[in-house]
């Protein structure tokens, strides 16, 4: 919704994302993009997703440990940016 996003830019000027994709053409990624191409300079994006690169099998818990989406890595992530 172009509208909302718009109006979240100018109450917010920090937005997280979080996606269970990879960063490459995921939603942070389309997000910054709209930002930019509505000229909306004074807005952070912190993404949460995972970088492109082979995702090793295992446990569910394994897996989002090993590409930094736990719930602690987020946690984390979150302490840090603030």
């Amino acid at each position: 919704d172009i509208e909302l996003l718009l109006d979240l830019a100018k109450r917010t000027k920090k937005w997280y994302i979080f996606s269970d994709s990879a960063k490459k053409g995921g939603v942070g990624e389309i997000i910054s993009a709209f930002l930019q191409e509505n000229g909306i300079s004074n807005v952070s994006v912190v993404s949460f997703e995972y970088d492109d690169k082979f995702i090793q099998h295992g446990s569910t818990v394994e897996v989002e440990k090993s590409l930094g989406i736990s719930a602690e890595q987020i946690t984390q992530k979150l302490l840090e940016n603030n």
